[in-house]
């Protein structure tokens, strides 16, 4: 996994090093709750925070060092953005042949 920190934005995109057509299925969670963060113009964080996640939680995740984080994690971070559990996965990276 290689992280490539974005200058303009100052956020790590996560993408796999060995080919871009392949997503690991941590990074597909990584990229899903950065990408509600962002919807909600808030920081990883303060959205996991109104799930009532620990941010030593959240940065473990958000930093790759815990790669199977518990379904009942990502459903207090759908709590904080206030979407379903079906909402967080339905998105096009959940429903590729090519997760890992």
């Amino acid at each position: 996994m290689a992280y490539i920190y974005q200058a303009k934005t100052g956020k790590k995109d996560h993408t796999s090093s060995n080919d871009s057509s392949t997503l690991e299925l941590h990074a597909a969670i990584i990229k899903r709750i950065q990408e509600l963060a962002d919807e909600r113009n808030k920081t990883v964080t303060e959205t996991a925070k109104l799930g009532g996640i620990r941010q030593s939680t959240i940065s473990e995740i958000m930093n790759g060092r815990s790669k199977h984080p518990k379904v009942s994690t990502i459903f207090q971070y759908c709590q904080g953005c206030n979407i379903s559990l079906k909402d967080f996965f339905d998105t096009p990276a959940f429903k590729t042949t090519q997760l890992k």
